[in-house]
């Protein structure tokens, strides 16, 4: 589809792989980016309007508004799967120059590799009131949370939801027996996390880790 030269904007990266990483996103998300891509139709169509393209502007503007079905189908079939489906949440709690990491004592009695503090989520739990819950009844940190990362599923099908946090206070209690949770040095940070860990984590928060770490 022509587009006026002053509104093209080149993609410089992989078409199959951005449809492979929209396609992999979970239901809510996929819903959350079609709503975005739904506004920007709408906004085209407006300048393409005002441009005196008023052909073109209609139908995008239709193309917009088929995206409503596609959101409320998309909507729906979350609604329906999600009492079915296992979820858990993985909170990144910075405070300043300091990551919260957890290490379990493991059969030996041994502390194993830190870890991310995550947790289960309730049956009627939305991701943000769990994670808090989460950190707050490990940790005695509350919370901010900040944006969502990524998500990956385990071996059992349970949807893993990552998102950073950032501590509003950041005296620890250890409310976990048989469990230490800690502040952790940024830098270096992923020199402490367990390697098996690390292979399940999605590319979104690899990226961040990699990131934060520098």
């Amino acid at each position: 589809m022509a587009k006026h030269p002053k509104h093209v904007v080149e993609y410089n990266g992989s078409l199959e792989e951005l449809a492979k990483d929209v396609g992999n996103l979970t239901y809510d998300k996929l819903t959350e980016f079609l709503e975005y891509l739904q506004e920007n139709l709408r906004n085209q169509s407006g300048n393409d309007l005002k441009s005196g393209r008023s052909y073109l502007a209609s139908q995008l503007y239709c193309a917009a508004d088929d995206l409503t079905n596609v959101i409320s189908n998309i909507e729906e079939a979350w609604n329906i799967s999600r009492p079915y489906m296992k979820r858990a949440v993985k909170g990144v709690v910075y405070n300043q120059d300091k990551v919260l990491l957890e290490r379990p004592l493991d059969e030996n009695k041994k502390y194993s590799r830190w870890r991310v503090p995550n947790g289960i989520l309730r049956d009627d739990e939305e991701d943000i009131d769990g994670l808090k819950r989460i950190i707050f009844e490990k940790s005695n940190i509350e919370i901010e949370v900040k944006r969502y990362l990524d998500f990956h599923y385990l071996e059992d099908g349970t949807l893993v939801s990552w998102y950073e946090c950032e501590a509003i206070n950041n005296d620890i209690e250890n409310k976990i027996k048989d469990k230490e949770i800690k502040w952790i040095p940024t830098l270096g940070v992923l020199n402490y996390c367990c390697d098996n860990a690390k292979e399940r984590w999605p590319k979104g928060v690899i990226n961040y880790f990699i990131k934060i770490d520098q």
